[in-house]
Formats: C-alpha cells, structure tokens, sequence
C-alpha cells in the first residue's frame, strides 16, 4: 500500500494548492494532479438579464406554453384510448405522469388553442409522439428532428433567447476574437457558429471525448477514476454549456473538468431550467424517467437546484456571477479562470521528465485516501522526481505487470485486454497451464500448485493469490528480523 509519503502537496498561490501522486495507468506510470481552492476566497456577483425593454412575463409565457402543452397531452391520451393503442410498458410511467399532470385541465376548447403556434407545431408531430409512446426504443426519433429534440426546443424558449444574446454580448466584448467551446449540442454551435464574427472559432466538444475513464485495481475490485490528460488543458477562451448541465449524474465533476480547459481568464457559461416545466413533461420525459418524481436538497425532478449548482460553482471558481430570469425559470452562471493550468502542468511535466500526456488530471475533491489505495507502483515523488524505492519485494504494480507478460509469452498474443479474463478462454492450454505454474513459481519465488492455476483462471484471481502469498512471504522475512 502506498503511503503518505507518496502524495506531495505544492501550493501554487494563497488560493490554490495542488496535490501530486503517481499511479500507473496502461502500464505506464502517471502523475495525477488534483487542485484545490481555498473556498473563503470565493466570491459570487448576482443580477438579473432581464431586459425591461423585452417586457417578458415569464410566468405568462409559462402559463401559455402549459396551456398548450396540456391541450396536447389531453388529445395524445384521448387518441390512444379511443383508438385502444397498446402501449410500451416502459413509457406507462409517462403516460401515468401526464394523466395526473392534465387532472385539473380544464379543455379550453380548440378556438383558445388554434392560434397557439406551440400547439399548432404539437399537433403537426403526434405521429411521433404516438410512435414513441408505443415503443420505448422510438425515443431516438425525438434526438434526430432538428426541431423536435429537447435541445433544439428548450434553446428556442423566450428565456434562451434571452440568454444567448446576453452571451453574443459577453463574447463581442473581445476585440481580437476568441476560441470557444460549445458542451454537447450541436444545435447550439449551429448557432454561435452564424451569428459570431470570422475571429470567433466555435468548436463543438463532446465531453465524452475529452473525460478518460480508467479502472483502478482497489483492493479486490476495480473502480472508475475520471481524468483527463494533460495536454488538453488551456485550451478555450470561452466554454459554453446551456440547458444540460442537468443531464449528467455528477455535475461537479463535469464543471470540475471544464474549468480545466479554460485558458487563464476565460469563462465557463452554463444555464439551466430552474424547476420543472410543461416543455420538460413533454419532451425531456423520455429521457429522465429516473428522475420523475425526485426532489431533495440537490434536485427539483429533472433539474438540480439553482443553489445546487451555485454551490458547485463557488468550491471551483474564485469568482462567479449569477443571472436570474424571472423568478424561477432559469438561471446563467458564469465562472472566472483564474489559473494558467497550462503554464502548471508544462513546469510540472519539465521538472520530473513527463510529456504532458501523460499527466492526469483529477477531480478537485478527489478522495486523496482512496487514490492512495489505488495506487499500485512502488515509486514516490521526492524533490520533483521520481525515485523508485529500494524495496526488496515486487510491488503490487511489478507482480500485475509480470503476471501479464507470463501470460501473453504463454498464450503467444502480446497485444491481450487480459481484465476479467479466463486463460483457457483466451486460448490457453494444459500444457501452456504447466509452463504458466513454472514460470510463476521461478518469477515470484513462491509455490503454488496446479490446483491454484486451475481453481483461479481468472486473471484478477490469479493476481490475487500472488499478492496474498508475496504478503505472507514478507511477514515471515520480517518475523524472522
């Protein structure tokens, strides 16, 4: 097990410090870097875009958006049971949750409606909505109409409008242009990408390319550490992510990771609904069946709390500013990037010998504890570099590396994903399986016996055994001492 030792804590200013440990990641060793803010030091600007010459009355708009949304409803539930549909069992959820939403509906008649351009654009995609209610994996046909998708609506709401050009002012503020990331909606790049000047570069990132997910032995079981390299750090003046901040299980985490690729004085820009909605009852139903029916301190049903996300923002950013539309429709915060991460990372990867790659980025809260059981090599950063320790026994990291070279040597593939896996599945024999208990033996001094290579196949188990006799051998060493 890794000790304190192993984990080296520099402070960059009086507001930041960082932690540094190694670990070793696709056999190769890694420095993983968390940051740290000192949170007293933060500091939140509230105000509200609204514009009095709009004169939006958000709860009229609201009011108008249920109406017609609820007239819909009403005619969607009518059509499936006079026309006796039969339902997808997995969407009776929704149709349970309309029911109760439409109780107190009182049908405003068709003349109240007709001119409703909301219920007149509903009424000309029921097919889909009866296709979709009718089989659960019909859901995508809402993801592929440009004009239909969750995300494609909620940014033509009269609060994204709003929004949206409160950012175009934002962004036009820069003389010489700036790089600008657009989170997970095409739609929106789409957007910026017209109505933004030639200097402005827009580039659509999906965060799922950016965020490494890698599993770490801890213990006896494997676990997810999220990361992401270090070569993609600084890399946007401006990050923009409007409306679904609420689709992700662990927003900290996301905003954690996007302030990492702002550039020094850049901005991350995030909205979202602040409570349910009719449009979310209609559309994001599909996608947040998990959700229906949750509130807490953290989440309103589909959306987190304003606060929720407040506070995030504030554990990461030294400064925030907080936008209010309406009371409680939506919100717009915006976090300030204090730190040339790029310009940390370089000094860091320069000092101990690296390439940026392969310096790892985690999570601000990440558990140092835990990273310490995960860590499976033997090295420890001392006066900026790594110096292995002059330790008689192989590590936990040098007993996996061994045992995988012994198997692909035996198995005679060198280019094997060998986690979770059985070494006859992969091709070995009896014969290979006497070789393997000898090699084993002769490699890890120890003697274990064809009934241990049979009774643990399993790569993992196999590994296992071996820690468990290593450990028993050093207590005995030690005992005798």
């Amino acid at each position: 097990m890794v000790n304190k030792n192993n984990v080296t804590n520099i402070p960059i200013n009086e507001e930041m410090n960082c932690s540094i440990l190694e670990f070793k990641s696709n056999e190769k060793y890694k420095l993983g870097i968390s940051f740290s803010i000192n949170s007293f030091n933060n500091k939140v600007i509230k105000s509200s875009i609204l514009n009095d010459n709009l004169e939006y009355n958000f709860d009229t708009i609201e009011h108008e958006r249920m109406k017609a949304v609820k007239s819909f409803i009403l005619e969607i539930l009518t059509d499936l049971k006079d026309e006796k549909l039969i339902i997808d069992k997995n969407n009776r959820p929704i149709i349970n949750k309309w029911t109760e939403y439409i109780k107190d509906f009182k049908d405003y008649g068709k003349e109240s409606v007709e001119t409703n351009e909301l219920y007149k654009f509903l009424i000309s995609n029921k097919g889909t909505f009866i296709k979709m209610l009718q089989d659960y994996n019909n859901r995508y046909l809402l993801l592929e109409d440009e004009k239909l998708s969750p995300n494609a609506i909620s940014l033509h709401s009269k609060e994204s409008e709003l929004i949206l050009k409160h950012i175009e002012d934002i962004i036009l503020q820069e003389k010489n242009g700036a790089s600008i990331a657009i989170i997970d909606s095409h739609e929106l790049f789409k957007i910026l990408s017209e109505r933004l000047p030639n200097e402005f570069e827009c580039y659509y990132v999906r965060l799922s390319e950016v965020l490494n997910d890698t599993k770490y032995n801890l213990e006896d079981k494997y676990i997810n550490i999220t990361s992401i390299s270090g070569d993609k750090v600084s890399k946007y003046d401006y990050i923009i992510m409007l409306n679904n901040i609420h689709n992700y299980e662990e927003p900290e985490t996301v905003i954690c990771f996007l302030e990492k690729l702002l550039k020094k004085g850049g901005k991350l820009i995030t909205s979202d609904f602040d409570k349910m909605n009719s449009m979310a009852l209609l559309f994001g139903i599909f996608y947040n069946l998990n959700n229906l029916d949750i509130k807490n301190d953290v989440r309103n049903e589909f959306f987190y709390k304003r606060e929720h996300i407040l506070t995030i923002f504030q554990k990461i950013f030294t400064e925030t500013k907080l936008n209010v539309i309406g009371e409680h429709h939506s919100y717009l915060l915006e976090g300030f990037c204090n730190y040339d991460y790029k310009k940390i990372i370089t000094d860091i990867s320069k000092d101990i010998n690296l390439e940026m790659e392969d310096i790892s980025i985690l999570c601000n809260d990440i558990d140092v504890e835990q990273i310490m059981h995960i860590c499976s090599c033997s090295a420890q950063l001392k006066k900026n570099e790594l110096i292995n320790k002059d330790e008689e026994f192989l590590t936990a990291y040098d007993h996996e590396k061994k045992l995988k070279e012994i198997w692909e040597l035996n198995l005679k593939n060198t280019n094997l994903d060998l986690y979770n896996k059985n070494y006859f599945e992969l091709g070995g024999d009896s014969l290979s399986a006497t070789k393997l208990l000898i090699e084993i033996n002769d490699a890890f001094n120890c003697n274990i016996s064809m009934k241990d290579i049979f009774e643990n196949l399993i790569f993992e188990d196999m590994l296992e055994l071996i820690n468990r006799l290593a450990d028993s051998q050093e207590s005995v060493i030690y005992g005798e001492i």
